[in-house]
């Protein structure tokens, strides 16, 4: 929490006196932040939230990409940090209960990542996690977190891109029978975000 606060109180400073060539030494607030949300326990991380929400709507009325690219790296390791936090235990059955602090979490990351996707640009973030899917010896729940993670940016994919969303889909059509229930769930809502480019 004193490091949230802290980044709070910085945020300003580091927005509008960063730049490209020298990013503010308060900027380093947001690398506490990061050790922050890569801690094993998910409710520590969410405390963080806020100020990525606050970083997002600084950048977004800036509405500058050379702002966002200063930020870029530091939203880069907070997804990675969440698409760790958002897997699913390996022994875990069935849907996820929607009474639970975890899926409560898993709505709150769906909502942080579609805020802050246009600093790391969504095409980017959605090739990223597709080469999580690819990786040899993947298993079933991180299959599933890098999914969860493709739904929340697919509905911002331009659609004309036909490098990898045409793949993605393949795949989903593929699914194998014994594929995990929650796998086959996510799957589907990642055709309804991109119902546009498939229309």
């Amino acid at each position: 929490r004193i490091f949230t606060v802290m980044a709070e109180t910085f945020l300003p400073r580091f927005v509008h006196s960063s730049t490209t060539a020298a990013p503010h030494y308060t900027i380093n607030a947001l690398d506490m932040l990061i050790m922050c949300a890569g801690h094993f326990d998910f409710e520590l991380a969410q405390i963080t939230f806020t100020v990525w929400y606050k970083l997002s709507e600084e950048l977004y009325q800036k509405n500058d990409d050379t702002y966002s690219m200063i930020f870029e790296g530091h939203v880069e390791r907070l997804v990675e940090a969440l698409f760790k936090h958002c897997q699913l235990d390996a022994d875990h059955e069935g849907f996820i209960n929607e009474e639970e602090a975890f899926a409560e979490f898993r709505f709150k990351v769906s909502e942080l990542i579609k805020d802050v996707s246009f600093i790391v640009r969504s095409k980017k973030c959605f090739e990223h996690m597709f080469g999580v899917l690819q990786s040899p010896n993947v298993t079933w729940e991180a299959t599933e977190a890098a999914l969860f993670i493709m739904e929340c940016v697919a509905r911002n994919l331009d659609e004309k891109e036909e490098k990898t969303v045409p793949k993605v889909l393949e795949a989903i059509l593929n699914l194998p029978e014994n594929c995990h229930v929650t796998i086959r769930l996510t799957s589907v809502n990642i055709l309804g975000q991109l119902c546009d480019w498939i229309s």
